[in-house]
């Protein structure tokens, strides 16, 4: 009974489910679907919705961020070994560094969270008015994003390098690292 009942609830619906776990009527070796339900869902945090990315903010003191990222991410295992999934997708993201001259606009594209590995998956907007697209994948860790490994492309991007002359650029570089040491190569014209 327990099953179908869970199995029937509808998208978007809450329910308290109470009982108490003591109080089974089924012979030896079989389980209640109340201690069904509990040791299925024990260890699962979901979270899906609309996050405004200008949360980022309290992060990054120096990045401004605006628009829409849609989170469909559930969280299992166990707190010494967390295993992720899901999805975070951008829409119409807006990014500035304004001591580094840096916007990226309309920034779109979805990050898939697999167990300890994020993907970037058709990332890519705008950076400084030029065409960007972004591919690769990092490692999750409680030390924080290791074995990055991001391959990103711009065309046509406009930088104020050396300052105060308009230049125009295209760049395919590759950031390789953790966060705490990120070596970049490839080039810049």
């Amino acid at each position: 009974q327990m099953k179908m009942f869970l199995t029937r609830l509808g998208e978007g619906s809450r329910m308290v489910v109470t009982g108490d776990p003591t109080q089974v009527d089924l012979p030896n070796g079989i389980s209640s679907g109340l201690a069904d339900a509990v040791a299925t869902l024990k260890g699962v945090v979901r979270s899906d919705g609309t996050v405004n990315v200008s949360i980022l903010q309290l992060f990054a003191p120096d990045l401004r961020a605006d628009g829409n990222s849609t989170i469909n991410v559930a969280v299992t295992g166990t707190l010494d070994k967390p295993r992720f999934g899901g999805a975070v997708e951008l829409a119409g993201v807006q990014l500035e560094v304004p001591a580094a001259q840096v916007a990226v606009e309309d920034l779109r594209g979805r990050f898939e969270l697999e167990g300890d590995t994020l993907r970037l998956d058709g990332v890519g907007g705008l950076l400084n008015g030029g065409k960007l697209t972004l591919t690769g994948q990092a490692k999750l860790t409680p030390r924080g994003l290791e074995a990055i490994d991001i391959h990103g492309v711009s065309k046509g991007s406009a930088w104020n390098v050396p300052e105060g002359l308009q230049t125009a650029a295209n760049a395919d570089l590759r950031l390789t690292g953790d966060q705490r040491r990120l070596a970049a190569s490839g080039t810049v014209d």
